[in-house]
């Protein structure tokens, strides 16, 4: 049996990168601490109707894992989004950069008093500007911001 497919994930903490990526794309993708207990993880799972994205084979004897895990075998990112483009159906482009890359919370405008702690050298960039309610984050469109659309474009139109 094929895992549910959804646009909620958990990732473990051998897929930090992976997990960055997709909030990258608009995915909302949680990931583990270390040393989360597995019980507690897939109650987590279930309960929030994510699914469990892990390298972790022992994960699949759990009870709940045929609906709510789905097994990575790569350990390289590309090859990990491979995988999980033509298994899952995931869209790179969902909504590129809506999300808060360190802690996953949907970022919103940033507002004047937020701007003023932009740094100088940013100040003459035209936006958007975006910041995470939850941790402050500012967020801008710079080269790295390129560069980043540019790969998820890449992985849309599918890796070679």
């Amino acid at each position: 049996m094929e895992p549910e497919t959804t646009n909620r994930f958990i990732c473990d903490e051998m897929l930090a990168r992976l997990a960055r990526w997709l909030r990258a794309a608009g995915y909302d993708t949680g990931l583990v601490a270390n040393g989360v207990d597995d019980r507690d993880l897939m109650a987590e799972a279930i309960s929030d109707d994510r699914l469990i994205l892990t390298r972790d084979r022992t994960f699949l004897e759990r009870r709940g894992a045929k609906t709510h895990v789905f097994h990575i075998v790569s350990g390289k990112l590309d090859e990990q989004v491979r995988e999980i483009s033509k298994a899952l159906g995931i869209d790179w482009m969902k909504a590129p950069f809506s999300r808060c890359l360190l802690d996953n919370t949907p970022v919103r405008p940033a507002n004047d008093e937020e701007m003023a702690d932009l740094p100088w050298s940013r100040r003459s960039m035209t936006g958007p500007f975006t910041v995470c309610p939850e941790c402050g984050r500012l967020y801008w469109t710079g080269g790295h911001t390129r560069r980043m659309r540019d790969r998820l474009e890449t992985w849309s139109r599918g890796i070679k």
